[in-house]
């Protein structure tokens, strides 16, 4: 298993908040330096009241001194939106891990075309900027609200690449205009990188069309921080072991919510499987592992499970709290 992240302190230092989008600029108070990041990278922040979410880095990461993150945020937001709309103020303190990256640009020398559904620009202007320093061919183009992207006008990495911008009507037109973008980047280039950041339907939408458009799924690359809705998913039980107790697990419940439903409480955070927090023993049946925390060696012993994402391969599982 993967170990734990470490967090550390880094102080607000600039915190600009536009059409619903904050910008913050985090440093460490010691004037320490930070860990090094790529383009595409993402830091978790804890809060204070322990839960963890992950936000990507929009900064250059060839000036990793400071961190730079974009995250948007309704007016209604309570919960993590709330707070650091409201009390992450300059100078505040926050807990966060070192960059993860599971959204990196290509090792080959390709170009790389670059889609954005909303807030989802926020890792592809950091991939933007590296790919302008490598000279390598590419645009960034956006699909979304107006008011969102102009929430970024003001910023050094938004005024880096503006001229390799595109702007499109909102994110439902996409299906009109993929088609003859990517066939305008086969011909130009025959093979590139296609990667692409947004809601999860603006995901869905690029997908479903490169699938039909016959577009290799290795050149194919993209992240989402939402997990997918839970529906038509096998049924199954899970059994308490110290209990006893059976909680049925319906088609459109993951375990953790099942077992919160049935009085049983579940500790989560990222609710994707990647921070571990609701990480338990499995002691009998086989899970149908989803996560991205445990290693390929742990899945495979099958003695452990994320509560907030993996299902079972059998009628019943058995785990231990």
């Amino acid at each position: 298993m993967e170990t734990a992240p470490t967090f550390f302190a880094v102080t607000v230092v600039e915190k600009v908040y536009r059409n619903g989008v904050i910008i913050f600029t985090l440093a460490r108070s010691d004037g320490a330096p930070l860990p090094l990041f790529t383009a595409g990278a993402h830091i978790s922040l804890r809060l204070p009241d322990g839960v963890i979410r992950q936000y990507s880095l929009c900064g250059d990461a060839g000036r990793p001194e400071r961190y730079r993150l974009a995250i948007l945020v309704a007016p209604d937001s309570r919960g993590a939106g709330a707070y650091l709309r409201d009390r992450l103020t300059l100078g505040r303190s926050i807990q966060i891990c070192a960059p993860r990256n599971d959204f990196p640009l290509a090792e080959l020398p390709h170009p790389a075309l670059l889609l954005a559904g909303g807030i989802g620009l926020t890792p592809l202007l950091s991939m933007a900027q590296s790919l302008r320093a490598q000279r390598r061919p590419f645009q960034l183009h956006y699909f979304g609200r107006h008011e969102t992207l102009a929430a970024f006008a003001d910023q050094p990495e938004y005024a880096a690449v503006r001229d390799y911008l595109v702007i499109h009507p909102r994110d439902h037109e996409i299906a009109s205009r993929l088609a003859p973008l990517v066939a305008d980047w086969q011909q130009r280039y025959g093979r590139f990188g296609l990667y692409y950041c947004g809601s999860l339907p603006f995901m869905q939408s690029v997908s479903e069309y490169c699938d039909a458009l016959g577009f290799p799924q290795a050149d194919g690359h993209y992240e989402s921080f939402t997990p997918a809705p839970v529906q038509g998913e096998p049924t199954f039980e899970i059994e308490i072991f110290s209990t006893g107790e059976i909680i049925p697990v319906p088609a459109d419940l993951t375990i953790a919510g099942a077992l919160n439903q049935a009085g049983i409480e579940v500790e989560i955070s990222c609710g994707l499987g990647i921070c571990g927090t609701c990480l338990a023993e499995v002691k009998g049946g086989i899970p149908d592992h989803r996560d991205d925390y445990l290693s390929a060696a742990q899945k495979q012993a099958n003695n452990q499970i994320l509560l907030c994402c993996s299902r079972a391969r059998t009628p019943r599982l058995v785990i231990d709290l």
